[in-house]
């Protein structure tokens, strides 16, 4: 395995980690009723770290497909964008319009800033600017959301203590 290969496999080792996270908390407090807070935050960290996990092997993927690498990363690189696109507008109807609730503005608008720079920064990469920085790119596109999980990661688990499960 090429080293990009290796790296994007440890990405998606990790989001699996945090998908299975998900799934302990679960079934550890199965027998208590969630509120629609709770409910969101561990729908929004399943919805980042499975997208990491398939996101993270879908170069590897279309590179068995496609015979040229470029088009297979730059089509990689479409999708992720998208994805993060779709994130963006998720986590924004969760927080706005599901829960009205209005986050701290010291984590919120830096968050909108990241996201909307790497969203950015990925659709400029997959209409052909950069070309060298494809995969880099793409790295900081998995890295990102990764770190979406872990922020959501962290909220469930403030929600776990605050229950005192």
């Amino acid at each position: 395995m090429t080293e990009p290969a290796q790296i994007l496999v440890a990405l998606a080792e990790i989001s699996t980690g945090l998908a299975g996270f998900s799934g302990v908390v679960v079934v550890l407090a199965k027998d208590e009723s969630w509120s629609i807070q709770e409910q969101l935050s561990i729908w929004a960290l399943l919805q980042a770290s499975l997208g990491a996990i398939v996101l993270s092997l879908l170069p590897l993927l279309m590179s068995e497909f496609l015979s040229n690498q470029i088009l297979a990363w730059r089509i990689s690189i479409a999708i992720l964008a998208t994805f993060h696109i779709a994130i963006f507008v998720a986590d924004m109807y969760r927080t706005f319009v599901v829960t009205a609730v209005v986050p701290p503005m010291l984590m919120f608008i830096p968050g909108i800033i990241i996201s909307l720079a790497t969203t950015g920064f990925l659709g400029s990469l997959a209409l052909g600017y950069f070309p060298e920085l494809m995969y880099p790119g793409y790295l900081l596109g998995i890295v990102w959301l990764l770190c979406v999980a872990i922020i959501w990661f962290v909220s469930v688990i403030r929600i776990i203590v605050a229950r005192g499960t």
